[in-house]
């Protein structure tokens, strides 16, 4: 009856899953190495676990009254606004997409409480599989910054581990760091020895890594502990455990590895990997405050249901991009980093108080617990979950951790443990009916089948993109038009650039001289992402050569409008003028192009025009 009663079987498969597995995949024949895979893989992962639940409902009936937990109603409140605020999206793929995540996430907080609840020593056994997949991808990062190595898993800088992205690789790390210190503070020797080293690992490379939005979060929330531990009532607790020889021996080495961080050298690195900065420092924050600034005005239009749920992206250059880094077209804001503002311009006010709800009852269950006179592992597993989940706030206010899929994931185990040992102490009174429960988890099911299925075929278009544009690199152009037509527009029609699919086989066909075929591929481009300004643009250059000159002044100045000072645009128009023989109107527009342009088209155009002005005057 024991083994029958245990759910150890499900717990191990999920967290082994998700947290030790899930964040070693990825794949190299993707845009985005790792981002649907591990959707994919999660869904699947779920898919089963639910399957599982579904079986054993039995065991899971007395212990369904947790979901009658107030976080429950936030989270799923949250999900409903993201799926309401498809109604404004643009592009509705997109949205789809970001809302399998939201509704993935769900799905994953549903499940593990269930498991979590079923036995308090299942919160232990999650922290270990922490421990161990923390210092797994501290150990690849430190391969990869002293033996210039495994760069076989893609990347863009010199340290980034298995998250392509240094700065991802340092917030996975923080965030990890509460199981870790909860496992050095509780659990037996050898377990005390892989957290220090996990710890001494993270730390170190969160050092040589300088995510300026983890130091943050570090030192805010370290003092955040520090103030409760001098001013709670429960501060002599706190104090002996802060200040018993094994922390103090803790910081000791702490200090060590941060001092050898900054002193030792530098280790030599490839030719190849040269040209990436190990510890970056030049600043973003000009990029990220412009980002908010353009924010503003979206909020604003859209207050109630957002611009749509995975649409931020495509609404942002409606609002102008003059002074940012996206001003030329060569670069595409994807994301405003910050997740708060995120949520607020997507989903709209309703989605975002749901949202920034899931926090507020968070450290009210977290305050709450630590008020009352509670168990001491229960007390020291939330007080340093409350570190992770201040760093967590700081780091998504510079950062877009809800977009990473073991980010969330990593939160969604934070918040199930919070709600697990809340729901300990202050049970919700009334059991969920087991056939509410039992349809619950079939929901789950028929959800999961349908993000499975939706994902694959996003995964395999986005294979297809791939391959496409390595064709173009070789100018394949053929090759390229044939692998994009492959491409199921219902499932993946933009890249994780930001720039619609049919858009590149548009310039294809562009190229060709298939101008009929490239104007039809850049109008469903612009159906897509009508801010585009590079889409606006070609669209522009497509009316021209099909001798509808008004369409394509009317394309260029709508550009212009967006970017004004898009040097491309400007003499493209101002080439139109000259068609029709307006010099005048050419010469003023050209005259707006920057005089240090390298562009050889601009002093081309500009004599041609000044040519006819002085025919015209003599």
């Amino acid at each position: 009856m024991n083994k029958i009663k245990t759910n150890k079987f499900e717990l191990l498969f999920l967290t082994i899953s998700v947290i030790i597995i899930l964040p070693l995949l990825y794949l190299t024949k993707t845009i985005d190495p790792v981002m649907t895979i591990r959707i994919l893989f999660l869904a699947f992962i779920l898919f089963f676990v639910n399957m599982i639940l579904l079986i054993r409902s039995n065991i899971y009936k007395e212990k369904s009254c947790i979901l009658r937990q107030i976080i429950f109603i936030a989270f799923l409140g949250y999900t409903i606004f993201s799926a309401l605020s498809l109604i404004n999206a643009i592009n509705i793929t997109e949205g789809i997409f970001d809302l399998s995540k939201v509704v993935l996430f769900l799905i994953l907080f549903i499940s593990t409480v269930l498991i979590l609840n079923y036995n308090e020593n299942n919160i232990k056994i999650v922290c270990k599989t922490i421990i161990i997949s923390s210092i797994i991808l501290a150990s690849i990062g430190l391969i990869q910054y002293f033996f210039n190595c495994l760069y076989f898993i893609p990347g863009v800088d010199v340290v980034y581990s298995t998250f392509t992205n240094r700065n991802l690789f340092s917030s996975i790390l923080f965030l990890t760091l509460p199981f870790v210190f909860y496992g050095f503070s509780t659990f037996s020797k050898k377990w005390i020895i892989l957290s220090f080293f996990s710890i001494c690992f993270s730390i170190f490379i969160i050092i040589i890594i300088k995510a300026r939005s983890v130091w943050l979060a570090i030192i805010i929330s370290f003092f955040s502990l520090l103030c409760i531990t001098f001013f709670s009532k429960n501060k002599l607790f706190y104090r002996k455990i802060l200040f018993s020889k094994k922390f103090i021996l803790l910081s000791l080495f702490i200090i060590i590895v941060i001092i050898s961080a900054f002193v030792l050298p530098k280790p030599m690195i490839s030719s190849y990997m040269s040209r990436k900065k190990i510890t970056a420092t030049g600043t973003l924050i000009e990029v990220r405050l412009k980002a908010w600034e353009k924010t503003i005005p979206m909020i604003k239009e859209y207050p109630l249901l957002g611009v749509g749920i995975g649409n931020w992206k495509i609404m942002l250059p409606k609002y102008g991009v003059t002074g940012m880094k996206t001003e030329h077209g060569a670069y595409q804001y994807i994301r405003p980093h910050n997740d708060f503002f995120w949520v607020l311009a997507e989903i709209g006010i309703f989605g975002f108080i749901f949202y920034l709800s899931i926090f507020i009852i968070i450290f009210y269950y977290i305050l709450k617990i630590l008020s009352k006179n509670t168990k001491r592992d229960d007390k020291l597993l939330l007080f340093f979950l409350l570190f992770g989940l201040i760093g967590y706030i700081i780091i998504s206010s510079f950062s877009f951790p809800k977009e990473r899929i073991f980010h969330s994931i990593i939160f969604i185990f934070i918040i199930s443990i919070v709600t697990v040992i809340y729901h300990k102490y202050f049970p919700a009174k009334n059991p969920v009916k087991h056939f509410y429960s039992i349809g619950i988890i079939i929901l789950n099911l028929v959800v999961l089948s349908t993000i499975l299925w939706f994902g694959y075929h996003r995964l395999k278009s986005e294979a297809h993109l791939f391959f496409a544009l390595q064709a173009r690199r070789v100018m394949d152009l053929k090759t390229q038009i044939i692998a994009i037509s492959e491409i199921d527009p219902r499932f993946y029609n933009m890249s994780p650039t930001g720039i619609p699919v049919l858009w590149h086989r548009g310039i294809a066909y562009y190229e060709l001289n298939q101008i009929e075929l490239a104007f039809k591929d850049f109008n469903e481009a612009y159906s897509k992402h009508p801010h585009h300004i590079y889409i606006i643009n070609n669209l522009a250059s497509c009316y021209e050569i099909l001798d509808n000159h008004q369409k394509a002044i009317d394309y260029y100045n709508e550009v212009l409008q967006i970017s004004p000072k898009f040097e491309e645009a400007l003499i493209n128009l101002s080439a139109v003028y000259y068609n029709i023989k307006d010099y005048k109107k050419a010469y003023e527009v050209i005259r707006r192009c920057s005089s240090e342009t390298n562009n050889p088209k601009y002093f081309i155009y500009k004599k041609k025009i000044e040519e006819k002005l002085r025919v015209m005057t003599e």
